[in-house]
């Protein structure tokens, strides 16, 4: 695996909800009411069906079962996402990963 692939992926992800939450007009198609979760919904879809890591994908799926429903608003996907990333973190605590190291 690529050395820093996933804190990368991470910080896409952060500034893709950041940015929603600060423009979310640029998410609207012609006038269209678009869900606080949009940008959420398709990092899931991503991670569920792409992301290498079948076990961490499994745990982000378990995730956003939980409570991925909750999120009312652009600034509670940001929120949610850096709670949920936190989680990934402690879980992650100890275990050697060069990806740790890069940051």
């Amino acid at each position: 695996a690529l050395p820093i692939y996933t804190c990368s992926l991470w910080k896409l992800f952060h500034c893709l909800t950041v940015q929603a939450a600060l423009r979310p007009e640029a998410l609207t198609n012609e006038g269209a009411v678009v869900s606080p979760q949009a940008v959420l919904q398709v990092m899931r879809r991503y991670i569920k069906y792409f992301f290498g890591c079948r076990e961490c994908a499994g745990h982000f799926e378990e995730m956003a079962k939980e409570s991925m429903d909750s999120i009312k608003t652009p600034d509670g996907a940001v929120l949610w996402l850096w709670q949920k990333h936190n989680v990934v973190n402690k879980r992650l605590a100890g275990v050697p990963s060069e990806d740790r190291k890069s940051t």
